[in-house]
């Protein structure tokens, strides 16, 4: 991956190629033939190098130094008969089979079902390792690099791009049992890895007793905090920091754990092909993850994955959130202006039901026939190419592009595509929306504010008549040349960032502040330095309130809805 034209581009023998690609749960020699012949070289199709979490792929780690790749060769074939010149990245997702866990039973993830007791996880019928284990790790290291020289000594070696290493829930390294509200993870390898974390940031047993409050909590006996712990927050939605700091911490840790791991086995793919093959993952659902997950998902470490230099690309399925034409809109789930920014390619995951899947009409943007499917990807791909990145199109359990009207098309948008690599596709947005990833551990899990907050803004902002980019607060110093900067909550600034911040005000540019700007600092609960941030007299009251502005009478704003702002009370409130 390398800058061409102002964004990063896949390149493949020194070439710049379009990254439009087909994946598919289940294999099909029609439907490779079909995009073959659509002008599509990139394929995706699944395997593991260890056990597969969703039953798609078979195990291949059959026993210690006992592989069985045979699946994933039969898969890579299958391509390469209906499309010689195609180019390969599979996607590898990482667990461990039942015969390894029942050997490292203190790697087995366990969740909290609220009585403080906890039991082990099960997916799909299969307990599954912890990402922190010591063991896990070097075991799927090993496997992974085993899968790795074992296609590189293959004949179609050649072909085979890079690798796209996927675990956890739904594939997307989000916490296991983050999709069915079961928090984890009290597995004695995890505890073991949480001390660990607190030894790094406390040092001493004095400082982690003055954190957390605890007066015989030391690094060497400190738990994970209970579900009860983690779910409660006396103050609404900013946790205080007297109480709260154990799940405070938590929330950091896992999400820093989460981006160590990827690094770790991006870093093992790197190492196995001499820097040949590119790494990538799912990862930084800052713009679409709410309710529990945004804290328990382990998603709020993104700055970190875009500093590894072993991840290559990141991605992320559309989001599902304004999937309606007409009203609705596309984007991705992570601010993909830091993503860019840091130079790694964006792929975006095209799962768009058509009118030929399964489900009811409207459900995950389903149409109701091939016209509606070609103007729903028109918009998608539109929004593709206007930022520079690139997409897949997805079959999760069928083919749900067999019509000759909808592939033609599609073959006409893999063309327009590979058109646009002449063009400079460097940034233009001059409106930056910014979330503070590493700060949302201090709010309160599941709050029912982050989502009209943060996601809600996405589809206002889209219509706004400007182009807009979408940042992590960690790259603040990268906004110079926006005219507009709006914070969709900005809490736990550090002092680097607040300075920045100060940088950026004055020459006519505008900040927009929602909610309350900066009440932590490096965690410590400083509400009094928000009025110096914002520049306006701000302070925070223990009280709830509906905050909506509403609308005077104007012929402008005649048919339209009269309030903007939450349906729901929120406390504390900020108020000037």
């Amino acid at each position: 991956v390398m800058p061409h034209h102002g964004a990063p581009t896949l390149f493949i023998d020194e070439r710049p190629v379009p990254a439009m690609a087909y994946a598919a749960y289940g294999p099909s020699s029609e439907i490779f033939a079909d995009f073959a012949a659509a002008g599509v070289r990139l394929f995706s199709v699944m395997g593991t190098p260890t056990s597969h979490g969703y039953n798609l792929a078979v195990d291949t780690w059959l026993a210690p130094g006992q592989y069985d790749y045979s699946q994933l060769d039969a898969r890579f074939r299958m391509v390469l008969d209906e499309c010689p010149d195609a180019w390969l990245f599979p996607r590898l997702y990482v667990s461990a089979p039942p015969w390894w866990l029942a050997q490292h039973p203190e790697a087995v993830v366990l969740y909290d079902p609220g009585d403080g007791r906890p039991v082990p996880f099960t997916q799909n019928g299969r307990q599954v390792p912890s990402w922190s284990s010591p063991a896990w790790r070097a075991a799927t290291v090993e496997a992974l690099q085993e899968l790795v020289a074992h296609v590189e000594a293959q004949p179609y070696a050649d072909r085979v791009v890079g690798y796209h290493i996927a675990s956890g829930t739904t594939e997307e390294w989000m916490m296991w049992g983050a999709n069915d509200n079961l928090w984890t993870d009290y597995s004695p390898d995890n505890t073991a890895a949480f001390r660990r974390w607190l030894s790094t940031r406390y040092q001493t047993d004095a400082a982690l007793r003055a954190a957390w409050g605890d007066p015989a909590v030391t690094l060497a006996t400190a738990t994970v905090p209970s579900r009860k712990a983690r779910e409660t927050s006396a103050a609404g939605v900013l946790r205080d920091p007297a109480t709260d700091t154990p799940s405070i911490d938590y929330a950091r840790y896992i999400s820093a754990m989460t981006a160590e791991t990827i690094d770790l086995l991006c870093g093992a793919v790197k190492q196995a092909t001499g820097g040949q093959r590119l790494a990538g993952v799912f990862y930084g659902y800052l713009l679409q993850l709410f309710g529990q997950r945004q804290q328990n998902a382990a998603h709020l470490a993104l700055d970190a994955v875009l500093r590894s230099p072993h991840v290559d690309f990141l991605c992320s399925p559309t989001s599902y959130a304004f999937r309606a034409l007409g009203s609705g809109v596309s984007h991705f789930m992570a601010p993909l202006g830091s993503v860019l920014a840091h130079g790694k390619l964006w792929l975006d995951e095209n799962d768009i039901r058509t009118s030929l899947s399964p489900g009811k009409l409207g459900e995950w943007g389903r149409q109701a026939d091939v016209a509606g499917d070609i103007r729903q990807q028109d918009r998608e791909l539109a929004n593709v190419l206007v930022h520079g990145v690139g997409q897949w199109w997805f079959d999760v359990g069928q083919n749900r592009y067999n019509d000759p009207q909808l592939m033609a098309h599609l073959g006409k948008l893999s063309a327009v595509a590979a058109r646009t690599l002449e063009f400079d596709r460097s940034p233009a947005d001059d409106v930056a929306l910014v979330v503070d990833g590493r700060g949302l551990a201090n709010i309160n899990v599941g709050d029912p504010l982050m989502s009209p907050l943060m996601l809600h803004q996405m589809a206002a902002m889209a219509r706004l008549g400007a182009a807009v980019g979408h940042y992590d607060l960690t790259d603040l110093e990268r906004l110079a040349r926006h005219r507009l900067v709006v914070f969709a909550g900005l809490y736990d600034p550090s002092a680097a960032q607040r300075a920045a911040l100060e940088r950026l005000k004055g020459e006519g540019r505008v900040l927009v502040f929602t909610h309350a700007p900066g009440p932590y600092d490096d965690g410590r609960w400083t509400p009094g330095a928000m009025s110096a941030l914002a520049g306006l007299g701000l302070k925070i009251e223990d009280r709830a309130l509906n905050a909506r502005v509403t609308l005077a009478a104007d012929p402008l704003t005649a048919g339209l809805d009269p309030a903007y702002g939450v349906e729901q009370p929120t406390r504390p409130v900020v108020v000037g």
